[in-house]
């Protein structure tokens, strides 16, 4: 028979230790088993009330860290977002409200961690970053860093009142662009300039600050892939596909207006100069054939289909770019 829920006012709404609360008399083990609580890490729980999040997961980490390590990465970005409601929204002056990609999109903090992908998930590894005279034990959902320089922005997020140390927004940014690969750090790195919690200037000023420091190149490359208007982790990491060896960037929901008149089409990337589009909707591919676009159809919804179609598209726009070449001669 599974133990009855007992749930003391003094853990409702918390993420604790529960070597702790046994030891202070609040729960016997026989109650920590209980529904009422879920089992976030090793001694680690917290009221099964409380959302799932990857914020969560942080505070759960962090109540098992030796001091001087602290949340990093794509784990502190997610902690930053909880301090910024969604700034832009669905409805906005975004030229893309409103295309079939905002059907992806859900809101609130949910939607930070949704649209940064994999790295920002509830279930994610968390990423911490540790000096050298410190160890932290490898454990299951955890991914520890060593830093190497003594200059580490360092702060603190409040998640249900406790304090979680993490670096800094900033930090952070240059950190997912280093730790992760891109088709996975711009995702992060789009949520993080579409909630606001820093600008396309920051990036640059970022790698301004870090030349010639190892792993800028690759930090350069990955802001480089940046859009605040990126609406969902597949639109992002589709741009990455489609930007791979270096094509030149999309512009990302174009309105394209018929030169005979009517309602602009609203296509979700396009090369304007070479008339060469990508789109979601395919009720759009014969209409942009008709005003003399070249229209191409990649399902948001089958992502296992987007690198061979991404492959299509990079091939298309090269054979356009060198028409154009030709011609201009």
């Amino acid at each position: 028979m599974p133990p009855a829920a007992y749930r003391p006012h003094q853990l409702q709404g918390q993420v604790f230790r529960g070597s702790h609360a046994i030891a202070r008399g609040l729960l016997t083990e026989h109650q920590l088993r209980s529904h009422a609580w879920i089992r976030l890490s090793q001694d680690v729980y917290a009221d099964a009330a409380l959302r799932r999040s990857h914020a969560l997961q942080c505070l759960a980490v962090t109540l098992r860290l030796p001091i001087g390590a602290v949340i990093a990465g794509p784990s502190a970005a997610c902690l930053h977002a909880t301090k910024h409601p969604d700034p832009l929204g669905t409805d906005t002056t975004d030229p893309g409200a409103g295309s079939v990609a905002d059907r992806h999109i859900p809101t609130g903090h949910d939607s930070f961690e949704a649209q940064g992908g994999e790295a920002t998930q509830p279930d994610a590894r968390v990423h911490v970053i540790t000096p050298p005279t410190i160890r932290v034990p490898a454990r299951r959902g955890l991914a520890v860093h060593v830093r190497q320089d003594s200059a580490y922005d360092i702060t603190t997020v409040p998640v249900l009142g406790h304090p979680v140390p993490c670096t800094g927004v900033l930090q952070a940014a240059w950190d997912i662009a280093l730790w992760l690969p891109p088709i996975a750090a711009v995702p992060v790195l789009d949520a993080m300039l579409h909630y606001q919690l820093l600008d396309t200037a920051d990036l640059a000023a970022i790698c301004r600050n870090r030349t010639g420091i190892r792993g800028a190149r690759r930090a350069r490359t990955a802001f480089a892939m940046t859009n605040p208007w990126s609406r969902s982790t597949l639109q992002s990491q589709l741009r990455v596909l489609l930007t791979e060896d270096g094509l030149p960037a999309p512009q990302l929901h174009c309105r394209i207006r018929p030169p005979f008149g009517g309602q602009p089409l609203l296509v979700d990337f396009a090369w304007p100069d070479l008339k060469v589009a990508v789109t979601y909707d395919a009720d759009l591919v014969q209409m942009l054939r008709l005003i003399g676009w070249l229209g191409i159809y990649i399902p948001l919804d089958q992502p296992q289909l987007h690198a061979k179609l991404a492959a299509r598209v990079r091939a298309t726009v090269y054979q356009r770019l060198a028409l154009v070449r030709t011609h201009n001669g």
